[in-house]
């Protein structure tokens, strides 16, 4: 994929998230948080989640 505005040279890691896990977590910000979130902000969290600060 082509991403023309972004500076590789800024991009020390990232995080795999799937469709179901971003689908997933962001119902269950809906339904335990209220906070209705879309897809992307599901990712992201799913991804803050899977790292070591919040186990």
């Amino acid at each position: 994929m082509d991403l023309p505005l972004l500076d590789k040279n800024f991009v020390t890691d990232y995080i795999h998230v799937t469709d179901e896990e971003a689908t997933k977590v962001a119902r269950e910000l809906a339904k335990k948080e209220g906070i209705f979130a879309g897809f992307s902000s599901g990712a992201n969290v799913a991804a803050a989640l899977s790292t070591d600060l919040y186990e």
